[in-house]
């Protein structure tokens, strides 16, 4: 009987490691359940890192906020509107520009949809859905800008706009 009840251990012990844990992966979905939320109220945008490909996710935090998060899908075949499909990365975001933005910064070998959220006020603010194109379509980066300082106090900055096409964002 003690052997019996050895086996029942050793195979309940073997059944419960072997069980994937839902409640251990965080998904957007279960995270905003039951909570105010608003919609597109991060802004937030993706480059690739000029030397070696990173991703690089870009966002303003208002002042006040709290609990930022950086939530991704595996790949992008998958509905970008739908938060289950998303789940939290703990990557830690870095100061930039003086502290004005932020930034998180990690290697991928595939593009994804990313969401930064971030708390205040008692509600949760989610960016809209960040496309990466690391590999199919890297960031176009531009080092040649002519500055004008023909005007005291006022620099003209210039360069060749979107010679590749698809730009959208200057910083």
């Amino acid at each position: 009987m003690s052997k019996l009840k050895y086996i029942a251990i050793c195979l309940w012990v073997l059944v419960s490691c072997a069980r994937d844990n839902d409640d251990d992966i965080q998904t957007l979905a279960t995270y905003i359940q039951g909570r105010t939320v608003e919609l597109g109220a991060v802004i937030a945008c993706a480059a690739s890192d000029e030397v070696n490909g990173d991703i690089l996710t870009f966002y303003y935090a208002e002042s006040g906020a709290s609990n930022v998060r950086f939530y991704e899908t595996l790949g992008v075949d998958v509905d970008p509107n739908d938060f289950k499909n998303y789940t939290l990365n703990n990557v830690e975001s870095e100061p930039i520009f003086n502290g004005h933005l932020r930034r998180f910064t990690q290697s991928s070998a595939t593009e994804k949809w990313i969401i930064i959220t971030f708390e205040l006020a008692d509600e949760i603010k989610i960016s809209n859905p960040i496309r990466t194109k690391q590999l199919s379509k890297p960031t176009v980066w531009n080092d040649k800008v002519n500055i004008s300082q023909s005007t005291s106090g006022m620099p003209d900055f210039s360069w060749v706009d979107n010679p590749e096409g698809d730009n959208a964002i200057y910083f």
